[in-house]
């Protein structure tokens, strides 16, 4: 999946959000009710055995996430165009109207989805967007302009690279490795070997992960070392760092990192029944294995879909996407009624890549 410009709770860097949908939310999960996690009847467990009833939830996720592309929520706007992915049809007319969007994380996200589905219709309406304000936005303005065929000066990325504001730097390191030229290592090397700017320790620690991923996707895997080393955080504002990097670790499915995921997910402190880590980092962990075909650490989605925080919930339902079977789609089709809408929206892009993997037979 993909990420997005947002709140820095477990989103930390660009474009990464609709892998979490993840914004500021207020709690409000007492509304639940029975729960998703909780279980259910033999009846609800073996509907989606029928093909016609998996299709109906399909076009139930499909129908919600259209809708929250008009939301008043920016954020909303943004993971609904991310979760359609899976439906090109229907995303790349939302994706190009949304190129327009007042909120730049939108104009973001659509022109990254615009690009990683090669829509080629939609290089005209890219265009103005490498003069875009945001240098965010023109940084997937390159990347989408890139992936259509088009020509394209690459060459503000490496000015981006070397911005005062730390987002900018994160997410033109993660445009480039998106892009796969390996001419840009060389620049990658050096501001990953510049010492780190003072007052800004939990931002630098996310620009040196996301240049350790841009450098493996161009073929430099040595500096996958830096992000396993990240899983290890020694204090709390290490956290963010450890979640980022194991959203990395599933995405380059980086399976010598599996027995460390396990460990983060299962370590308690001391001899007690109190997690070592906390949920968020647990989550990520069972993500990330799940992206590589390792669907045990189900559990921890189920331990949180039912979280009085939908932050939370909206990891759970991620979680599920990758992990559960045709006779536990009704854990995401329970929480397309969650009363919050970003957790409404992550079930929904869930419950579609979940098809999409089950009808593949993965």
């Amino acid at each position: 999946m993909t990420r997005s410009p947002r709140h820095r709770r477990i989103v930390p860097t660009p474009w990464r959000a609709a892998r979490w949908a993840l914004i500021g939310l207020t709690a409000a999960g007492a509304a639940l009710g029975a729960g998703c996690a909780g279980g259910a009847g033999g009846a609800d467990r073996l509907a989606y055995a029928d093909p016609v009833a998996r299709s109906a939830m399909r076009e139930r996720a499909i129908a919600m996430l259209v809708d929250a592309t008009a939301s008043p929520d920016a954020m909303a706007r943004a993971n609904a165009i991310e979760g359609l992915q899976p439906a090109p049809g229907r995303v790349v007319p939302l994706a190009i109207a949304a190129l327009n969007d007042p909120n730049l994380g939108v104009r973001f996200v659509a022109a990254m989805t615009l690009g990683e589905l090669r829509a080629q219709e939609a290089t005209e309406a890219l265009r103005p967007l490498l003069r875009d304000a945001s240098p965010m936005v023109q940084a997937a303005a390159i990347f989408a302009m890139t992936r259509v065929g088009a020509s394209v000066d690459p060459t503000p990325l490496g000015t981006m690279l070397r911005s005062s504001d730390p987002r900018v730097r994160s997410n033109a390191a993660f445009v480039l490795g998106k892009i796969g030229n390996a001419s840009a290592v060389p620049m990658l090397r050096a501001v990953a070997d510049e010492p780190a700017p003072l007052g800004v320790r939990a931002e630098d620690k996310l620009f040196r992960l996301q240049v350790a991923e841009a450098l493996v996707r161009l073929g430099r895997t040595d500096a996958i070392h830096a992000v396993r080393a990240a899983l290890y955080p020694s204090e709390q504002d290490g956290v963010e760092a450890a979640v980022l990097a194991a959203q990395i670790i599933g995405q380059l499915e980086d399976r010598r990192s599996v027995a460390v995921l396990v460990t983060r997910i299962n370590d308690r402190v001391s001899a007690g029944r109190e997690y070592l880590m906390p949920a968020e980092m647990r989550l990520a962990a069972s993500l990330a294995l799940a992206r590589m075909g390792y669907r045990d650490g189900a559990y921890v989605a189920d331990e949180h879909a039912e979280s009085p925080d939908p932050v939370l919930r909206s990891q759970a339902a991620f979680v599920y996407g990758e992990t559960v079977r045709v006779n536990e789609l009704w854990k995401l089709e329970r929480m397309l009624s969650d009363p919050e809408e970003m957790v409404r929206v992550s079930a929904a892009a869930s419950a579609l890549r979940a098809m999409e993997r089950l009808d593949t037979g993965n």
